[in-house]
């Protein structure tokens, strides 16, 4: 648990360095997040791909599969404005 509140930090601490003050992170900055966090704390060493990115109000949401099993997903939701993510969810669509 403890390893996952750092890992948020650091992506916090990123996104907040790439924006400056005031400006909002761009879908590649949010991708990169998102990448980041699912390697490091949902993977168990499995392999995930973006899928998609999309803007939803003030948030962006980042879909992410699972390499050779397209059922397995995360979406993970990262504040526009600060860089932090607000959710992840996952799960099997199939």
């Amino acid at each position: 648990m403890e390893s996952k509140r750092n890992v948020v930090l650091c992506a916090l601490l990123l996104a907040l360095l790439l924006t400056g003050c005031g400006n909002r992170i761009d879908v590649e900055q949010a991708n990169k997040i998102a990448e980041n966090y699912v390697q490091e704390n949902e993977s168990d060493g499995d392999e995930w791909y973006i899928s998609q990115s999309e803007s939803n109000a003030g948030n962006w949401v980042i879909h992410m599969k699972l390499l050779g099993n397209d059922c397995e997903i995360k979406v993970v939701y990262i504040n526009k404005k600060s860089g932090s993510i607000s959710d992840v969810l996952g799960g099997n669509e199939c």
